[in-house]
């Protein structure tokens, strides 16, 4: 897309402003399609980053982790990053 936009640019079209004659009308045609396949290559990308790791999975990319709290056996308590809840003391240390 940037590069028959590029072109368009070094054959004179200026930005920002309306060719009504048509002089452009090729690169631009050409800059809509490539936009269009990148539109579809960013969804097709983004199905199979919700395919692999699921919905939940790509929320959680970017919600902050949760901090849990667990007491050792020293009587100390230890604030540790899990991601399962259900691990021991004896798994961490």
């Amino acid at each position: 897309m940037e590069a028959f936009m590029g072109m368009a640019g070094l054959k004179g079209m200026l930005r920002r402003t309306i060719y009504i004659d048509g002089e452009f009308n090729t690169l631009m045609i050409l800059a809509a399609i490539s936009g269009t396949m990148l539109l579809i290559a960013f969804l097709v990308f983004f199905y199979n980053i919700v395919m692999s790791v699921g919905v939940k999975g790509v929320i959680g990319i970017f919600t902050p982790i949760q901090h849990l709290y667990i007491t050792c056996n020293q009587n100390r308590l230890t604030r540790l990053k899990l991601l399962h809840k259900n691990r021991s003391c004896a798994d961490i240390l």
